[in-house]
């Protein structure tokens, strides 16, 4: 029984301590590390556990192991099944508010190093777009660290705009965007920027050819200006899993293949 009251503690113990080291809002100092040594060791704590053969010392030690590096796990769950808080919540503490836009919390503490968390992730400030165009960048910035493909990331996006698929693979996509009577076909590069200025979910498709080795690729298409070639900007991730974050398409290959582009879009 007294070994389990010592666990217990313990949790109790290292469950606060990182929950104060993570939301206080002062510097990392050399002292803080005497007063952790204090907290999970001082002269009370072996007062209470430090006597006979150890073992209720040992106990707290293993019960403050599970308090504070549980309290990072559970933390962790909870960001990755959270549609809300992607990855970069460890960062800068961004998240989704429930108009669909990110926001950083001015009082979140930050380290010494200054860093622009735009530019980490190329995420261009939205200025001049449409509130429908400026709410599909933001879910786009959510999803595109967060997805797997360019399937799944289309079909993240989707759902959050109140657009499902019924399939998951990158030909079950375009077939659903060919025969879904709410998605409409686009004349082109042109039309698609269009469509996405307007505040339209745009999305663009290149379909796999593996008689000729053609890698099939899917782009979420958003507002923003055009390059000099007159093609737009996107979202989309590449066969290597790397992520394009409002880039231009032309990145994504030659001419020739990107003239095979299908564009579709959908009012939200």
């Amino acid at each position: 029984m007294q070994e389990i009251g010592a666990v217990m503690f313990g949790v109790i113990i290292g469950w606060y301590v990182y929950y104060i080291n993570r939301y206080r809002s002062g510097d990392v100092q050399f002292s803080d590390l005497t007063t952790f040594i204090g907290v999970i060791g001082g002269a009370g704590v072996t007062q209470l556990f430090g006597s006979g053969d150890k073992t209720l010392f040992a106990a707290y030690g293993i019960g403050l192991c599970v308090g504070f590096f549980g309290y990072a796990l559970i933390l962790c769950i909870l960001v990755w099944r959270s549609k809300d808080f992607p990855l970069e919540y460890f960062l800068d503490g961004r998240r989704t508010m429930p108009s669909g836009e990110f926001a950083i919390p001015p009082d979140f503490r930050q380290g010494k190093i200054a860093f622009d968390a735009a530019k980490l992730t190329k995420r261009p400030v939205m200025s001049g777009c449409s509130p429908d165009a400026a709410r599909i960048i933001s879910i786009c910035n959510n999803w595109i660290q967060n997805s797997l493909d360019g399937a799944a990331f289309v079909v993240s996006v989707g759902k959050s705009l109140g657009s499902n698929f019924n399939g998951g693979s990158l030909d079950d996509i375009i077939a659903e965007l060919e025969q879904d009577p709410t998605w409409a076909r686009l004349g082109g590069p042109l039309a698609a920027k269009r469509a996405a200025d307007e505040g339209q979910f745009v999305i663009g498709a290149l379909e796999q050819n593996k008689a000729n080795s053609t890698f099939g690729q899917i782009v979420i298409v958003v507002s923003g200006p055009c390059a000099e070639d007159m093609l737009p900007r996107a979202y989309w991730i590449n066969a290597n899993k790397s992520c394009c974050t409002n880039e231009n398409i032309g990145f994504i290959g030659s001419k020739a293949q990107l003239e095979k582009f299908k564009y579709f879009s959908k009012k939200i």
